[in-house]
Protein backbone atom coordinates (compact mmCIF):
# COMPACT_ATOMS: atom_id res chain seq x y z
CA UNK A 1 0.00 0.00 0.00
CA UNK A 2 1.60 2.93 -0.94
CA UNK A 3 1.73 5.62 1.99
CA UNK A 4 0.96 9.30 1.15
CA UNK A 5 4.00 11.79 2.36
CA UNK A 6 3.26 14.07 5.09
CA UNK A 7 4.53 17.62 4.82
CA UNK A 8 4.86 19.17 8.39
CA UNK A 9 7.35 21.38 9.34
CA UNK A 10 9.68 20.47 11.66
CA UNK A 11 8.75 21.63 15.31
CA UNK A 12 4.87 22.08 13.79
CA UNK A 13 2.45 20.90 16.92
CA UNK A 14 1.39 18.14 14.08
CA UNK A 15 4.68 17.05 13.49
CA UNK A 16 5.88 16.83 17.03
CA UNK A 17 2.56 14.66 18.09
CA UNK A 18 2.56 12.57 15.15
CA UNK A 19 6.12 11.31 15.85
CA UNK A 20 5.45 11.09 19.53
CA UNK A 21 2.57 8.90 18.72
CA UNK A 22 5.05 6.77 15.87
CA UNK A 23 7.62 6.51 18.76
CA UNK A 24 5.31 4.86 21.84
CA UNK A 25 3.50 2.65 18.84
CA UNK A 26 7.03 1.30 18.28
CA UNK A 27 7.87 0.80 21.85
CA UNK A 28 4.89 -1.10 22.56
CA UNK A 29 5.39 -3.66 18.99
CA UNK A 30 9.08 -4.16 20.15
CA UNK A 31 7.83 -5.16 24.01
CA UNK A 32 4.65 -7.10 22.21
CA UNK A 33 6.91 -8.84 19.59
CA UNK A 34 9.55 -10.07 22.28
CA UNK A 35 7.14 -10.92 24.49
CA UNK A 36 5.01 -13.07 21.95
CA UNK A 37 8.10 -14.60 21.07
CA UNK A 38 9.20 -15.81 24.45
CA UNK A 39 5.84 -17.16 25.39
CA UNK A 40 5.37 -18.78 22.33
CA UNK A 41 8.83 -20.52 22.40
CA UNK A 42 8.50 -20.76 26.37
CA UNK A 43 5.49 -22.96 26.32
CA UNK A 44 6.00 -24.88 23.54
CA UNK A 45 9.49 -26.24 25.21
CA UNK A 46 7.21 -26.78 28.71
CA UNK A 47 4.63 -28.73 27.07
CA UNK A 48 6.01 -32.45 27.01
CA UNK A 49 4.45 -33.73 23.70
CA UNK A 50 6.00 -30.42 22.32
CA UNK A 51 9.16 -30.16 23.08
CA UNK A 52 11.10 -31.99 20.60
CA UNK A 53 9.56 -30.49 17.62
CA UNK A 54 11.03 -27.40 18.28
CA UNK A 55 14.59 -27.26 17.88
CA UNK A 56 17.55 -25.45 19.99
CA UNK A 57 18.00 -22.04 18.72
CA UNK A 58 19.27 -20.48 15.30
CA UNK A 59 17.24 -19.68 12.68
CA UNK A 60 13.95 -21.83 12.16
CA UNK A 61 13.00 -21.88 15.86
CA UNK A 62 10.78 -19.22 15.46
CA UNK A 63 9.38 -20.65 12.15
CA UNK A 64 8.90 -24.30 13.65
CA UNK A 65 7.07 -22.42 16.58
CA UNK A 66 5.00 -20.14 14.24
CA UNK A 67 4.27 -23.65 12.31
CA UNK A 68 3.51 -25.97 15.56
CA UNK A 69 0.74 -22.83 16.33
CA UNK A 70 -0.82 -23.61 12.53
CA UNK A 71 -0.46 -27.29 12.90
CA UNK A 72 -2.42 -27.31 16.12
CA UNK A 73 -4.89 -24.65 14.43
CA UNK A 74 -3.70 -21.82 16.94
CA UNK A 75 -3.73 -19.55 14.06
CA UNK A 76 -3.99 -19.89 10.08
CA UNK A 77 -1.52 -19.67 7.83
CA UNK A 78 -2.32 -16.56 6.88
CA UNK A 79 -2.40 -14.96 10.10
CA UNK A 80 1.44 -17.44 10.63
CA UNK A 81 2.39 -14.80 7.70
CA UNK A 82 1.03 -12.17 9.07
CA UNK A 83 3.00 -12.65 12.67
CA UNK A 84 6.35 -13.38 10.27
CA UNK A 85 5.39 -9.93 8.33
CA UNK A 86 5.44 -8.09 12.01
CA UNK A 87 8.50 -9.19 13.53
CA UNK A 88 10.25 -8.34 10.16
CA UNK A 89 8.69 -4.59 11.03
CA UNK A 90 10.01 -4.78 14.28
CA UNK A 91 13.56 -5.64 12.80
CA UNK A 92 12.68 -2.10 10.83
CA UNK A 93 11.99 -0.30 14.15
CA UNK A 94 15.15 -1.73 16.20
CA UNK A 95 17.76 -1.26 13.00
CA UNK A 96 16.28 1.30 10.72
CA UNK A 97 14.54 3.73 13.06
CA UNK A 98 14.59 6.56 10.13
CA UNK A 99 12.86 4.89 7.72
CA UNK A 100 9.60 5.47 9.93
CA UNK A 101 9.84 8.93 11.12
CA UNK A 102 11.42 10.23 7.49
CA UNK A 103 8.23 11.30 6.02
CA UNK A 104 7.43 13.72 8.43
CA UNK A 105 8.82 16.74 8.36
CA UNK A 106 11.05 19.33 5.90
CA UNK A 107 12.51 16.61 3.57
CA UNK A 108 10.11 13.98 3.37
CA UNK A 109 10.13 14.23 -0.24
CA UNK A 110 12.98 12.08 -0.39
CA UNK A 111 11.58 9.64 2.09
CA UNK A 112 10.81 5.92 1.70
CA UNK A 113 8.44 5.90 5.00
CA UNK A 114 7.58 2.21 6.01
CA UNK A 115 6.00 2.96 8.64
CA UNK A 116 2.61 1.28 8.87
CA UNK A 117 -0.23 2.54 10.92
CA UNK A 118 -1.90 -0.35 11.55
CA UNK A 119 0.96 -2.59 12.68
CA UNK A 120 0.02 -2.25 16.32
CA UNK A 121 -3.82 -2.95 16.14
CA UNK A 122 -2.86 -6.33 13.74
CA UNK A 123 -0.26 -7.35 16.33
CA UNK A 124 -2.61 -6.90 19.06
CA UNK A 125 -5.08 -8.89 17.69
CA UNK A 126 -2.66 -12.00 16.86
CA UNK A 127 -1.24 -11.88 20.43
CA UNK A 128 -4.75 -12.40 22.29
CA UNK A 129 -5.67 -14.98 19.55
CA UNK A 130 -2.48 -17.11 20.47
CA UNK A 131 -1.95 -16.13 24.03
CA UNK A 132 -5.81 -17.82 24.33
CA UNK A 133 -5.27 -20.51 22.33
CA UNK A 134 -1.93 -21.25 23.74
CA UNK A 135 -3.74 -21.17 27.51
CA UNK A 136 -6.15 -23.59 25.78
CA UNK A 137 -3.51 -26.58 24.84
CA UNK A 138 -0.23 -25.63 26.18
CA UNK A 139 1.98 -25.56 29.23
CA UNK A 140 1.51 -21.65 29.98
CA UNK A 141 4.89 -20.50 31.01
CA UNK A 142 4.36 -17.49 33.01
CA UNK A 143 7.38 -14.77 33.45
CA UNK A 144 7.32 -11.63 35.11
CA UNK A 145 7.94 -9.11 32.21
CA UNK A 146 4.37 -8.54 31.56
CA UNK A 147 4.26 -7.08 35.12
CA UNK A 148 7.88 -5.39 35.20
CA UNK A 149 6.40 -3.75 31.63
CA UNK A 150 2.60 -2.85 32.86
CA UNK A 151 3.33 0.80 34.39
CA UNK A 152 5.34 1.66 30.75
CA UNK A 153 2.35 -0.01 28.73
CA UNK A 154 -0.24 1.94 30.53
CA UNK A 155 1.63 5.17 30.40
CA UNK A 156 1.96 4.93 26.68
CA UNK A 157 -1.30 3.42 25.37
CA UNK A 158 -2.78 6.59 27.67
CA UNK A 159 -0.69 9.03 25.79
CA UNK A 160 -1.26 7.43 21.89
CA UNK A 161 -5.29 8.05 23.13
CA UNK A 162 -4.31 11.38 24.01
CA UNK A 163 -2.09 12.09 20.94
CA UNK A 164 -4.83 10.36 18.76
CA UNK A 165 -7.13 12.87 19.44
CA UNK A 166 -4.69 15.65 19.22
CA UNK A 167 -3.34 14.75 16.09
CA UNK A 168 -6.86 14.44 14.05
CA UNK A 169 -7.71 17.96 15.60
CA UNK A 170 -4.49 19.39 14.28
CA UNK A 171 -4.49 17.76 10.92
CA UNK A 172 -8.50 19.33 10.99
CA UNK A 173 -7.37 22.25 11.69
CA UNK A 174 -4.48 22.71 9.17
CA UNK A 175 -6.37 21.25 6.57
CA UNK A 176 -10.00 23.31 7.49
CA UNK A 177 -8.41 26.09 5.10
CA UNK A 178 -8.02 28.07 8.94
CA UNK A 179 -5.39 30.15 9.83
CA UNK A 180 -2.94 28.74 12.24
CA UNK A 181 -0.61 30.24 13.98
CA UNK A 182 2.99 28.51 14.11
CA UNK A 183 5.75 29.23 16.79
CA UNK A 184 9.22 28.85 15.06
CA UNK A 185 11.10 26.15 16.75
CA UNK A 186 13.48 26.57 19.37
CA UNK A 187 17.64 26.55 18.01
CA UNK A 188 18.81 26.51 14.53
CA UNK A 189 17.07 25.61 12.07
CA UNK A 190 18.27 23.13 9.80
CA UNK A 191 19.99 24.22 6.68
CA UNK A 192 17.81 23.48 2.84
CA UNK A 193 20.30 20.86 1.01
CA UNK A 194 20.03 20.43 -2.58
CA UNK A 195 19.59 17.03 -3.33
CA UNK A 196 19.56 17.53 -7.29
Amino acid sequence: MKQAKLHAEIGSALATSILKLRAFEMVLMLFYIEDLKTTVVGSIRATPTKRAALPQGGKDLYKTAWKILVDDRIITDAERAGVEQLIDYRNVIAHQLCQLTGDVGEYAEFAKSKYQSGALTRLMQYRKKIIDGIRGRYVFELCARGLLFEPAEKAYKQELTRLRKRSSKQFASKHSGKHVVRREPLGRRWPRRDFT
